[in-house]
């Protein structure tokens, strides 16, 4: 289950609201069911969406580390799926 903060990626469209599958989002609250409120950014950091999203509806964003030449663990750092636009 998600938790609250955590970035998660949308699995459907949401034409509705500007929102296509695999843009990111925040979980700012969690329901007991698994669904959550979450919130969706524009790039200069406006709400685009505020939306109650079932469990169905989206997944954890996997963070994929990436690891620059001559890095150590402790400089590596997450980069997440595409932003959205």
């Amino acid at each position: 289950m998600i938790e609250e903060l955590e970035v998660l990626s949308l699995q459907e469209d949401l034409p509705e609201f500007g929102l296509k599958r695999d843009d990111l989002g925040t979980a700012v609250y969690v329901y007991p069911d698994g669904s959550c409120e979450a919130e969706f950014l524009g790039p200069a950091g406006q709400t685009i969406a505020l939306l109650t999203l079932n469990s169905t509806q989206f997944v954890r964003a996997r963070a994929q580390i990436e690891e620059p030449a001559g890095a150590t663990e402790s400089h590596n750092r997450p980069t997440l799926p595409r932003p959205l636009t």
